[in-house]
């Protein structure tokens, strides 16, 4: 299992990947609510099919692609962020 994280700096944006078998199988991305709206960030999910809601994350799934994708809102101190995470939903079938 490897791992890469990356905390920015003034607001930048954190991100944070897992690899397994030499390929993506997970990522997280924290953005700060002022740089980007929450329509914004549903749009870049347009080939993605809009599950629902659970846990106050919205769940979208690309079944060609085999991922998943969360969006979700986070507190850090007294700051929002946008929590968006992407899995692979069987890597076996990759």
């Amino acid at each position: 299992m490897e791992y890469i994280c990356y905390d920015g700096s003034n607001g930048v944006r954190t991100v944070s990947y897992y690899f397994q078998n030499k390929g993506l199988q997970a990522s997280l991305l924290l953005i700060p609510e002022t740089e980007v709206s929450l329509s914004e960030l549903q749009a870049s999910f347009d080939e993605y099919e809009y599950l629902g809601e659970k846990n106050s994350l919205d769940i979208y799934i690309n079944e060609s692609e085999n991922t998943l994708v969360t969006i979700g809102k986070k507190v850090k101190e007294d700051n929002l962020y946008y929590a968006v995470g992407y899995t692979m939903l069987d890597a076996e079938n990759m």
